[in-house]
């Protein structure tokens, strides 16, 4: 078990490299993950449902508002993702092996040189790999999100663009400890990597990210 999950960083370490730039928000929604992340289910057919909302204003450099043409842009955003889990009783290196497919619903209204909003179905993730180790101290979590780029997209016009227009690979490893006292750490380590626009020709560079919890 140690070889494998030092096998999977060892991969990710090695295909990460650096980031440049990118273009539109993120297919994954960061924070998303956190008690447990390291853990999947016994094996069954699961529903998860994530419901959030988020609202922002542009800051520059000091943290004060930024102005655009006078006014500062602001984003309201409104979503809840339907996710469909499958555990199999295969067993695959030990692990079980499971897929999910997550379909976000988004309500967006931005303000930037004008207010415009859109209600439509955003970008869907499916995972057809997903192997889960489970031991009475810590459990952890080997997978690959495929991310579509389903979600309402307008080059013109930000403001309604919904998905980002590319497709999207993201091979993870996620691990949660259970030490005998109580406490709980977890951790979700990704990397991005993504193809390009084709309706802007923007390549949108590398990227890792993770979300954590402890407690």
């Amino acid at each position: 078990m140690k070889r494998i999950l030092f096998a999977i960083l060892l991969a990710v370490a090695v295909i990460a490299s650096p980031s440049w730039g990118k273009e539109g928000g993120d297919q994954y929604p960061n924070g998303a993950e956190n008690w447990f992340a390291g853990a999947i289910p016994p094996p069954g057919n699961y529903y998860v449902n994530y419901f959030g909302f988020y609202c922002g204003k542009l800051k520059g450099g000091s943290g004060a508002n930024a102005l655009l043409n006078g006014s500062t842009p602001s984003v309201d955003a409104t979503f809840n993702a339907l996710r469909f889990v499958e555990i199999s009783h295969l067993k695959l290196l030990g692990a079980d092996y499971g897929a999910h497919v997550i379909v976000p619903v988004v309500y967006q209204s931005v303000d930037m040189n004008g207010t415009a909003s859109k209600t439509a179905i955003g970008d869907i993730t499916v995972n057809p790999f997903i192997l889960g180790w489970h031991h009475p101290r810590w459990h952890a979590v080997a997978a690959v999100d495929f991310f579509l780029p389903t979600g309402y997209y307008d080059k013109n016009d930000a403001r309604v663009s919904i998905g980002s227009n590319y497709y999207g690979f993201d091979p993870l490893v996620a691990v949660s400890l259970l030490p005998k006292n109580g406490w709980e750490a977890s951790a979700k380590l990704m990397y991005d990597l993504k193809t390009t626009n084709q309706a802007t020709d923007y390549h949108s560079g590398q990227e890792f990210h993770t979300d954590y919890a402890a407690g």
